[in-house]
């Protein structure tokens, strides 16, 4: 019909198509806080994921106000033209925390460059000291495309470089993917969480007392002209991480934000 043809045009002129939801589950144990793990068909649009830290805008229909969402898996996972998301409720977002399997939202393309690994950490032209260590940085569901990134095989972890992820969140029950980290591990990250409101005596191998940035306080930056970074999270952490990167003598270029 003549209206379908319309809508179809409407969507097609401002980037959105209809997405269907596949799963939505709890990815937190923490009950006071609503964290889940999303996944979504994003139909031929998946080719549009190319890089970790892309990001997708998600609304409830035609009209409504989108969010932008980082996506979680690496560019090529997941089954078909599913990706998954890792998401805070949040008084934007409960149409899209609450939606069942099987609901439709609308869903742009992916967008942004994400991190330019290639262009910063790669290129042996553009700095005259090789990328050895890699210092990964997320708070709370930041870690979403610092998982993208670890998992997607572009950090080249199998080439010899060290990696180590520090991870912030309030407690143990209110960080997520902990059951990957015995897998990150695998692929050659260091996992250091980092607890500002729990214990370090967790029962969480390597985990800390206090925020990100304080635990790299501690531990120093090594060998900073051969280190990069990657880092998501609120402004309270990345904004002191990345002084006390760029303080120590890492590279400006080499601290990589997503957005």
């Amino acid at each position: 019909p003549a209206q379908l043809r319309r809508v179809r045009l409407r969507m097609a002129a401002d980037g959105f198509a209809a997405a269907k939801v596949i799963s939505n589950e709890p990815a937190v144990k923490a009950t006071n806080t609503n964290i889940r793990s999303i996944v979504i068909d994003m139909g031929d649009a998946k080719s549009s994921y190319t890089s970790p830290g892309q990001y997708v805008q998600i609304r409830e229909g035609d009209e409504g106000k989108p969010g932008f969402y980082a996506i979680a898996s690496a560019p090529g996972a997941g089954k078909g033209n599913e990706v998954e998301f890792l998401i805070k409720e949040s008084e934007s977002n409960k149409f899209l925390v609450s939606a069942f399997p099987g609901a439709t939202v609308q869903m742009s393309a992916a967008a942004g460059n994400g991190y330019k690994i290639e262009e910063n950490l790669d290129d042996i032209v553009k700095f005259d000291f090789p990328t050895q260590t890699l210092l990964l940085f997320a708070a709370g569901t930041g870690i979403a495309p610092i998982r993208a990134a670890i998992e997607s095989g572009k950090l080249k972890l199998d080439g010899g470089r060290d990696a180590k992820l520090y991870y912030g969140a309030k407690n143990l029950e209110s960080m997520a993917y902990v059951d990957k980290f015995e897998a990150w591990k695998e692929l050659g990250v260091e996992v250091v969480p980092c607890l500002s409101q729990g214990s370090a005596a967790a029962g969480l191998e390597g985990a800390r007392t206090g925020y990100v940035q304080h635990a790299l306080e501690d531990d120093g930056v090594p060998a900073p002209r051969n280190c990069g970074a990657l880092l998501c999270g609120m402004k309270g952490m990345t904004e002191p991480v990345k002084t006390i990167l760029t303080s120590a003598g890492v590279f400006g270029d080499r601290v990589l934000f997503n957005f």
